[in-house]
């Protein structure tokens, strides 16, 4: 299903949306031809060592995940990014069945009687508000693992929490695999900022809880030199951001990453 869409030379691999108010990694991916005996060395070597940018220049990788729009789910990105992420392996769900049938768990706020305090869920756990909704919020990678260790087989299916991985990196480990990835940014790659209003506390923890606002989750679906391609639910599908920008919202939402494998 990977879609190599430019002319390649030498070594070639094919290749929110919420409110608005680490794992372990595979193993190096193996080039599909080595032309110098420099080439083959490189690739012995520990993969910080190695220029992976230099030896892909000029590639442009892109895979072919189903496109959803989350039209339906005006705050429901991270849903609509996991059904596009599971239905490239031939897991067929709705964002919205991620939800009724108790994969993940949406949770709206509520104060007590005789108390003040706007309290609301763990974004790590379960979905904040309802993503049928312009006022919901969303979650994060927490609450998609859970609700993917939920669903699929353990025996056919390893999901990996790849939170901290570089974008680059998640190219070079899981797209030149044949793996899209679910990772956390912005809306439009705009900057995200946090606001008093949109804060809560957790009840069993007691944390008082601020939302990083213009938060938006899509799909990694490619890279070439000057951009990386997502599957936006927002945009369309293979929208490209420029890469320095993507690197900067990435890592404003804690470089949130996950990735589904077939074993």
């Amino acid at each position: 299903m990977k879609k190599n869409i430019s002319g390649l030379a030498a070594v070639i691999t094919l290749v929110s949306c919420g409110n608005t108010n680490a794992g372990q990694e595979l193993k190096e991916p193996v080039p599909r031809q080595i032309t110098t005996s420099d080439q083959a060395e490189a690739w012995t070597v520990n993969s910080g060592d190695y220029d992976y940018s230099a030896s892909h220049a000029g590639q442009k990788v892109i895979l072919d995940v189903p496109y959803y729009s989350q039209k339906k789910y005006p705050t429901g990105c991270e849903l609509v990014s996991t059904s596009m992420a599971l239905a490239y392996t031939g897991t067929m769900i709705t964002a919205q069945e991620l939800v009724t049938e108790g994969y993940i768990e949406a949770v709206d706020f509520y104060s007590k009687k005789g108390d003040k305090t706007l309290y609301g869920g763990d974004p790590n756990k379960v979905f904040i508000g309802d993503p049928l909704k312009e006022d919901g919020y969303g979650c994060f990678s927490g609450a998609i693992v859970s609700a993917l260790e939920k669903l699929l087989p353990s025996n056919k299916y390893e999901v990996k929490d790849l939170t901290g991985t570089e974008l680059n990196d998640l190219c070079r480990l899981y797209i030149d695999k044949d793996i899209p990835v679910i990772v956390w940014a912005s809306l439009d790659m705009k900057p995200t900022f946090r606001s008093e209003k949109n804060s809560w506390t957790i009840e069993e923890t007691g944390e008082k809880f601020t939302w990083i606002s213009n938060e938006h989750c899509l799909v990694l679906v490619g890279y070439d030199d000057d951009n990386y391609y997502f599957n936006d639910p927002q945009k369309g599908s293979g929208t490209p951001y420029k890469r320095k920008v993507a690197e900067k919202r990435y890592k404003e939402l804690n470089q949130q990453a996950v990735a589904v494998i077939e074993k």
